[in-house]
């Protein structure tokens, strides 16, 4: 019996011991790290080649009971092109990058404590590399302080080869009389990749010669692109016979009621008073036959010399509008009037004048 009750208990306390939870009571583990850590890993490298990076959102955690409040962003004293902030809700780092056609630079964006700064809680790498966009063309184009080509009357074609280290390229044109797209140059494509090719089509001209900017570019143009930083060629195309015979040449403006009336003889006056100035002030007429193509000079007054304060003038103080023919005026400042003549020549040889406005201006302004 005394055995069996020993058996007994010892089964008993087994099965009590077997109830007891391991690890009732567990060590202690180690403290949260204080500190901070990105939710997207790949943000700790990030690189960007040559067009800008805006307002790139970097998300954050804090850890170990870190308030957002307590941190800091900052970048290298001396670094222009990378900038960072903490988000308005401070959960994010807000980082812009400019866009870079010169070369390769990197710096590190810290997470710091607020208070300390040599306290780094993370760093974030950030790259740009540099983006070239390099443009041959057949036939050459010219180049000492200005890409130029000069092409005949003739229709011509000039095939663009485009290398570049960026997604696409985009070309486009801008006329120099017409302040927009070049209406007689033409483009196979409008953008492309690295080493595809690009033709340009220049039809042939009937008039005076005419210039205009042939443009690639890293970004989509906008509506009214001029030039690009990266790739500009003036070019300019020689006159061709001209298609206008003088005795059809007319002038006219439209009236009020929207009927065309036709300007006499040869000659126009046109009077501007001092304080006119920009496109609501300006003068607008058009031409018969439609699409006829002159050539605008404005000339000392009774003479087919170019007067030098308007043409190439820094500040002409009198000009044209691109579409139609609109005199627009300057304000004039100098307590005098000031006359010029615009004469509408055939083409460039100024050999032959198709219409001339006498244009004046007050030099007392009107008190308002």
């Amino acid at each position: 019996m005394k055995t069996f009750a020993i058996a007994a208990t010892a089964a008993a306390l087994c099965s009590l011991a077997s109830c007891v939870p391991e690890n009732s009571n567990p060590t202690p583990g180690p403290d949260p790290v204080i500190g901070v850590e990105l939710v997207n890993e790949s943000d700790k490298e990030i690189s960007v080649t040559a067009v800008a990076l805006e307002n790139y959102e970097i998300l954050l955690n804090f850890t170990g009971g870190l308030a957002k409040e307590d941190v800091a962003v900052i970048v290298p004293e001396g670094v222009d092109w990378c900038s960072a902030s903490l988000s308005e809700e401070k959960d994010a780092v807000i980082l812009n990058v400019q866009d870079n056609m010169d070369e390769d630079v990197q710096t590190t964006v810290s997470i710091v404590n607020k208070e300390d700064a040599t306290i780094v809680y993370l760093s974030i790498n950030v790259k740009s590399i540099a983006g070239y966009l390099k443009v041959t063309s057949v036939p050459a184009y010219e180049e000492d302080y200005m890409k130029k080509m000069t092409v005949t009357a003739e229709e011509t074609t000039i095939t663009f080869t485009v290398e570049t280290n960026l997604e696409k390229w985009y070309v486009f044109s801008y006329d120099m009389m017409a302040y927009g797209a070049a209406d007689w140059i033409e483009f196979n494509q409008a953008s492309g990749r690295d080493g595809e090719t690009c033709t340009v089509t220049v039809r042939a001209n009937t008039g005076s010669d005419r210039m205009a900017y042939i443009c690639f570019d890293v970004e989509e143009p906008g509506e009214y692109a001029m030039m690009s930083d990266y790739f500009t060629l003036f070019l300019t195309q020689g006159p061709g016979q001209s298609s206008v015979n003088p005795e059809d040449f007319k002038v006219f403006y439209w009236g009020p009621s929207g009927e065309q009336i036709y300007l006499e003889g040869n000659s126009y006056e046109v009077q501007f008073a001092a304080n006119d100035e920009g496109y609501m002030a300006s003068k607008d007429f058009d031409i018969e036959p439609e699409g006829a193509s002159y050539y605008p000079v404005f000339c000392i007054p009774g003479t087919t010399q170019k007067d030098m304060s308007i043409e190439g003038a820094e500040n002409p103080w009198m000009m044209i509008t691109g579409w139609g023919l609109g005199i627009v005026p300057t304000k004039n400042t100098t307590g005098e009037s000031r006359s010029t003549d615009l004469v509408l020549f055939t083409d460039s040889t100024c050999a032959t004048e198709l219409f001339r406005f006498k244009i004046t201006q007050d030099g007392t302004v009107a008190e308002m």
